[in-house]
């Protein structure tokens, strides 16, 4: 679970070593990941964030909603659904092309657009904006200051973003175990984790098995405190104004927590 080290007489040299691909989050999101993530995330869990985004960004009927990334649309549909006119961004065009084909079938109409959320190319549009489904740390932290100025830029004076994380260091560190096996429906999933605490990293391998179907995916995930979001937030203007342990609004305790929910707001 920690960055290799090596020594000698008098000295000592420690590797971090680079990302088994930095780019993973690329080709991650195909086949039985997509189906394991859509199983392990069930439609009442869904619901309940699109609540809970509804009450805290302070949503009005019509507002338009920045989804992103939005993975398979799930929170773009029910939004939608709602009266509300997301725009759903992501880099995957297979998830994209779910969620065209959901929307569709829903018969409901929003913008879908597949963009980098290093570019979010938006001024000023929206006055709420979801970062959900953990999905915050895909890239080293210069790039996750670049997503997290595209939000601020997004959004209105005034507007809120809800930024969701199962990977910030206060709630992934006390209970990380270097490997686990889990099932997810009918996926079973068997993962190893590898910490590097000089990078601030979590490099993972992920072994999927649904019959006679096997999938294995490495991905990194950039680990950053509660205290560091903060930070990196005020930096682009928006400042934390609640903090939350789970889509029900609980109360976020350290080591009992194993999620959390920022709401940032922009100040001008």
């Amino acid at each position: 679970m920690t960055d290799e080290a090596t020594s000698a007489p008098g000295r000592a040299a420690v590797q971090t070593p680079a990302p088994p691909d930095p780019e993973w989050y690329r080709s991650f999101f195909t086949g039985l990941a997509v189906e394991m993530w859509r199983q392990a995330v069930p439609d009442a869990r869904i619901a309940a964030e699109v609540d809970l985004a509804a009450d805290l960004l302070d949503l009005e009927e019509g507002d338009a909603v920045l989804d992103a990334p939005c993975g398979t649309g799930r929170h773009a549909l029910d939004l939608a659904a709602r009266g509300y006119a997301p725009t759903a961004v992501d880099l995957s065009e297979e998830a994209l092309a779910e969620v065209r084909a959901a929307a569709a079938d829903a018969g409901l109409a929003f913008e879908i657009r597949h963009l980098d959320l290093r570019a979010l190319p938006f001024e000023s549009v929206f006055p709420g904006a979801i970062c959900l489904g953990n999905s915050f740390g895909y890239f080293p932290p210069d790039d996750c200051r670049a997503v997290l100025a595209g939000f601020g830029r997004a959004l209105r004076p005034g507007g809120r973003l809800l930024l969701h994380s199962a990977m910030a260091a206060d709630c992934l560190l006390p209970g990380l175990a270097p490997d686990a096996e889990l099932r997810i429906g009918d996926v079973t999933v068997t993962v190893e984790n590898r910490y590097r605490p000089l990078a601030g990293r979590l490099d993972t391998r992920y072994s999927l098995t649904r019959g006679q179907e096997r999938m294995v995916r490495e991905a990194s995930h950039w680990i950053f405190t509660i205290a560091e979001l903060r930070r990196m937030l005020a930096e682009v203007n928006l400042a934390v104004t609640a903090l939350f342990a789970d889509s029900e609004g609980g109360d976020f305790t350290l080591g009992e927590s194993d999620e959390v929910y920022l709401v940032a707001e922009k100040i001008n």
